[in-house]
């Protein structure tokens, strides 16, 4: 019945999405995705009664989808709850359950969530200096590539310990495909912060200073 979703009257999309969370047909939620996401950002000529019986399936949709660890269909809603800018239920699953959703974040969803879930922004901060820790290098790779997609530079300034020692500690053992990938990426970010004549530059060129004189000359002189 999902696949023909888009084919339904508005009142029997709901009817059909209800009965799939209801039967736990997660499955086919995942393979119909763009159009449950589609019914449920609908927001043209539906009254007020419509548009909350939306809100509580994309919630209820966000807590089983947690409860089951059905980890792509969590990432993809709260992708779509950052796009609606209704990310309050997103935010009371982080007060309640912070590290089991941390651990559940894909890079590119943590990133698009940063700056745009209100009463948690300096929660996702202090992860995303976490990931910079602890996350494994391909993670980190890719959350700087989707922070810096995303114009997000701001966040690297705030986390600038963190990402630098990430970035210039030879123990990150970064492949040459990642070296490559932040040495890009690191320029944008240093383009961007001389150009808006950024106060923390001098902080963080005396935190460069100290991974002098480099053990990976050709990699950190490329960065600098």
């Amino acid at each position: 019945f999902l696949q023909h979703l888009d084919e339904y009257d508005d009142d029997i999309q709901l009817r059909v999405l209800h009965c799939a969370i209801e039967y736990k047909d997660f499955t086919s939620i995942l393979h119909s995705y763009e159009k449950v996401e589609t019914c449920l950002c609908e927001r043209k000529n539906l009254d007020i009664d419509a548009l909350q019986q939306r809100k509580i399936l994309i919630n209820e949709l966000l807590d089983v989808s947690f409860d089951n660890h059905l980890q792509s269909l969590l990432n993809k809603l709260i992708i779509t709850c950052v796009g609606m800018q209704d990310t309050e239920h997103v935010a009371d699953m982080f007060v309640d359950k912070e590290d089991k959703v941390y651990e559940m974040l894909e890079a590119n969803v943590l990133a698009s969530m940063v700056n745009k879930c209100g009463k948690i922004n300096t929660k996702l901060v202090n992860i995303v200096k976490d990931c910079f820790k602890s996350k494994n290098v391909q993670y980190n790779v890719e959350l700087i590539s989707e922070l810096v997609g995303m114009k997000k530079f701001q966040i690297f300034t705030i986390c600038r310990d963190d990402f630098l020692q990430f970035i210039f500690d030879p123990e990150s053992n970064l492949s040459v495909r990642d070296k490559a990938k932040v040495i890009e990426n690191f320029r944008s970010i240093s383009d961007q912060l001389v150009s808006q004549n950024n106060t923390v530059i001098p902080e963080i060129m005396v935190k460069v200073s100290s991974y002098l004189p480099p053990v990976d000359k050709d990699y950190t002189y490329e960065l600098l």
